[in-house]
């Protein structure tokens, strides 16, 4: 769908009120969630055009919601809920309904305060889209709080944090509310500092540079198992090439027309549990084995095949076999069509081999979160 303008939403209620949405701006691609009658502890939402993410049940509950980007934000409370509102960075307008509104930027972070006239307190946040997409709701001394990070983030039970980067051993973190006391327990030095509402977290771990040796092989009979362990898998029962489906077999068996590539990846260092190997070809499909064994297997995306490789005892370097089986243009499969172009105008084979380390470090908050925003 290309980008709307002047999209206007009515909405008729139970009670025969028609509700009006402001005219929207909705960009190409976007999928609106947009809330109205929202009971805010006490405090009620006509309607917002911005949409729900978390609800953190602390003390003074915050509603955490995004702006997207090609949409203006604008939220309405019913005057006769709301005794305050605490703006920061917003105007706010009464119209001749008794609806307050609260006009934000779609590109800030904002932080609106709300007492309902029966006392009750909350907050709300907007993110912006780009930080909706990096929030995990978390649970930390006793509270809960949003966590902005490009990191993939596992929580225990316990409350502690596991932070995992691929090829990249800086972190940084952003925590809502901000604290203003908290002392982190981690094997890594973490720096610390007050950004905006939030608490900024960063440390780094050692580089490490993993090279994987890659060598062309021009006959691969030699790899070929001599008492296959794996269930047999004969694709050359059905020679017709028209009929989609993988021509690589699961115990390694050569295929006319293919290129075949020794893989060497060097033994993981102590701290790095698992990496990424990533593999660039050109090709109907990859095939990448073990000692015979098919491993891993991919149809040609045009994107690098990824395979895991965990840390082990040997120190040795783990070799592996690659078999890039050749495009067939009469297969009758779908292919992306820029997939497809490649295909017909590339060279077969193998590109490129990366490995990229699994960074992750464990950290756990050791005093009381105390929640500097409420």
């Amino acid at each position: 769908m290309p980008d709307r303008e002047d999209v206007r939403i009515h909405i008729r209620q139970t009670d025969g009120e028609e509700l009006r949405f402001p005219a929207l701006r909705v960009a190409a691609g976007d999928r609106l969630i947009l809330p109205y009658g929202m009971d805010m502890n006490g405090c009620l939402l006509r309607y917002a055009t911005v949409q729900p993410l978390h609800l953190l049940h602390n003390e003074i509950p915050t509603y955490v919601f995004f702006a997207h980007a090609g949409t203006a934000p604008e939220l309405a409370f019913d005057k006769e809920s709301v005794r305050a509102i605490t703006l920061d960075k917003h105007s706010l307008k009464q119209d001749e309904e008794g609806t307050y509104r609260v006009l934000c930027a779609s590109d800030e972070t904002q932080l609106i305060k709300l007492e309902a006239t029966n006392g009750a307190k909350s907050q709300l946040l907007i993110l912006t889209e780009e930080q909706a997409r990096q929030s995990w709701k978390i649970r930390q001394g006793g509270q809960e709080a949003i966590c902005l990070t490009e990191a993939e983030l596992i929580q225990f039970e316990d409350e502690a944090l596991r932070l995992r980067n691929v090829d990249q051993p800086h972190f940084e973190m952003r925590l809502f509310p901000a604290s203003t006391s908290c002392q982190w327990e981690s094997e890594q030095p973490i720096g610390q500092e007050t950004d905006g509402y939030f608490s900024k977290l960063s440390f780094a771990l050692p580089k490490v540079e993993l090279q994987a040796e890659v060598t062309e092989v021009s006959d691969p009979s030699s790899f070929i198992p001599k008492q296959p362990k794996l269930p047999k898998d004969d694709k050359k029962a059905d020679p017709d090439p028209s009929r989609p489906g993988p021509r690589y077999e699961t115990n390694f068996t050569p295929y006319e027309g293919s290129r075949y590539y020794t893989i060497a990846v060097p033994a993981l260092p102590e701290g790095i549990s698992c990496a990424y190997m990533r593999v660039d070809y050109l090709g109907d499909t990859g095939a990448l084995y073990q000692k015979g064994e098919l491993v891993a297997d991919d149809f040609y995306s045009s994107i690098p095949m990824p395979y895991r490789i965990d840390r082990t005892d040997s120190s040795h370097p783990e070799s592996y076999l690659f078999q890039v089986i050749p495009f067939a243009p009469e297969v009758k499969i779908y292919l992306d069509p820029s997939a497809r172009t490649k295909l017909a105008q590339g060279e077969l084979g193998l590109s490129s081999v990366r490995i990229q380390p699994v960074y992750d470090v464990k950290m756990r908050l050791t005093t009381a979160f105390n929640e500097k925003n409420q």
